[in-house]
């Protein structure tokens, strides 16, 4: 019997120049994502032209979710089988400067939204009241605590004895004590009481 021949595997024809042309320059995605029309051929070829493979490999790629229309990207790979003659210089050039392009045509689906006036401020409402205090000095005659006045409580003596003014106070000496400071008031009150008993005679 006759041995079957077995048919040698052909080796993968090599990519033309402007399939090499996209390897060489766009066969790797860059760190920031932006992909230009040449990657994006370069992934409709690597996903044997594919439109539906195409689409997802680019949605995987991109930095923001998006989605990309088959008409869009239609619209790029229809043009590339025309770049027949890329042994010319100038039609070279073209198809260089084609796939230098941006690629925008995609649509974002989601976007950040910021705050609202209205969050914001019910964020500060929330936070508490300020840490600051201001401090208010006391007027005279009033208490450090409340700033209620205090009651007028008799002064009382070395001996318990209740200090009480001693003969009448004539208007001048009114307008005097007017002038003279709660402390200064009480000081002058034990002077007196002092004197009283000084100019007092023992029993």
């Amino acid at each position: 019997m006759k041995k079957k021949r077995q048919s040698a595997s052909l080796p993968p024809p090599k990519p033309g120049i402007a399939h090499q042309h996209l390897i060489d320059l766009y066969g790797s995605i860059p760190e920031n994502r932006k992909l230009k029309i040449g990657h994006i051929l370069c992934l409709f070829l690597e996903n044997g032209k594919s439109v539906a493979k195409t689409i997802r490999a680019v949605v995987r790629v991109l930095a923001v979710p998006c989605s990309i229309s088959q008409n869009h990207l239609a619209s790029i790979t229809n043009v590339y089988p025309s770049f027949k003659h890329l042994e010319r210089d100038k039609e070279k050039e073209r198809f260089k400067e084609f796939c230098g392009r941006p690629f925008t045509l995609f649509t974002v689906t989601e976007q950040p939204t910021p705050p609202s006036p209205m969050d914001i401020s019910i964020d500060q409402s929330q936070a508490g009241p300020s840490s600051q205090c201001e401090y208010t000095e006391p007027e005279p005659g009033s208490s450090r605590q409340g700033g209620t006045p205090e009651p007028d409580m008799p002064e009382r003596g070395p001996s318990g004895v209740p200090v009480v003014e001693l003969g009448p106070v004539t208007p001048s000496a009114r307008r005097s004590e007017g002038f003279l400071t709660p402390r200064k008031k009480k000081l002058k009150r034990r002077l007196d009481y002092l004197t009283y008993l000084r100019s007092t005679p023992e029993h």
